[in-house]
């Protein structure tokens, strides 16, 4: 779409082409995946179990508790995700005092102005947050300003009730894969953002409008109340997507387009001159 907006080449999205002054261009996506195997090792680990301990200690065994873990960037709607928090816990009163939700995040790039307000604003919210329904004993929100260690953030992992993943625009999001891998027990849910390129392989998420408060709200509402049953179908679901889709399988498809592309270049070459130089140009098209 780009190359077609900016009019200088020939292209042909339905095959993902685009034809250059001098060579064709084939255009793929790859949908990145995660070393599944590595990170249940990891889960299953002894250090990931003591750091569940500790977490338990730290949040009470009382409480459900929902995690975010996200760089501090304005792409992964932070603001707009504690503004729904905000609204669930004016709407489900029940929810005070029993809910927990932990906050990562992991600070970014701190030497642009634009970041650092950033980070002012989402601790301004956790502040405002915390003060309107907080209690002596119990505030609904915990920040975690850095970058934890992997058996720390899978235990929040493990722990979670839910997990809200809501960027406003993301390519990807390896967070919702690695909750999703962390998750042996087939517990959990996901609440993810109907624009993170993860939505397309993690349907059986709760799949939400990251920009609406309300749509968000609803999700955290919907994740807390799912019967088990259909928590573990859900997650049963999403755990094949990441397994069969993981990174090995992506370095291989990676490796086979390009060896597919080179062979295609190679037998255009071999025809174009094997031909006269009108019926060569006519053929690279072709064979393009």
């Amino acid at each position: 779409r780009c190359v077609e907006r900016a009019g200088e080449y020939l292209t042909d999205g339905e095959r993902g082409r685009i034809f250059g002054e001098a060579n064709t261009t084939a255009v793929r996506d790859f949908p990145i995946g995660i070393d599944f195997d590595h990170h249940t090792k990891i889960a299953a680990g002894p250090e990931t179990q003591a750091a569940i301990r500790e977490w338990k200690l730290r949040l009470g065994s009382k409480v459900r508790v929902g995690i975010g873990i996200d760089r501090i960037d304005y792409t992964k709607g932070i603001p707009e995700r504690f503004r729904a928090l905000d609204l669930f816990f004016e709407r489900h009163p029940e929810w005070r005092g029993n809910l927990v939700f932990v906050q990562v995040g992991v600070p970014s790039r701190d030497e642009i102005p634009e970041y650092r307000q950033l980070a002012d604003e989402i601790k301004a919210r956790i502040a405002a947050l915390n003060g309107r329904w907080g209690t002596a004993d119990w505030n609904p929100v915990q920040f975690v300003n850095e970058n934890l260690p992997p058996s720390q953030m899978i235990a929040l992992h493990r722990l979670a009730d839910f997990c809200l993943v809501t960027p406003l625009h993301d390519g990807m999001n390896l967070v919702a894969k690695e909750f999703v891998a962390s998750r042996e027990d087939l517990d959990g849910v996901l609440v993810l953002s109907r624009f993170a390129g993860a939505a397309v392989e993690l349907s059986s998420g709760v799949l939400v409008n990251p920009f609406s408060e309300e749509d968000i709200a609803n999700g955290i509402h919907t994740a807390l109340t799912l019967p088990r049953a259909q928590r573990m179908i859900r997650m049963c679901r999403m755990r094949s997507a990441v397994r069969d889709n993981d990174i090995h399988r992506w370095a291989a498809d990676v490796f086979s387009a390009a060896v597919q592309a080179a062979g295609a270049a190679e037998s255009q070459r071999a025809l174009a001159a094997a031909l006269p130089p009108r019926q060569a140009s006519a053929a690279e098209v072709f064979c393009s």
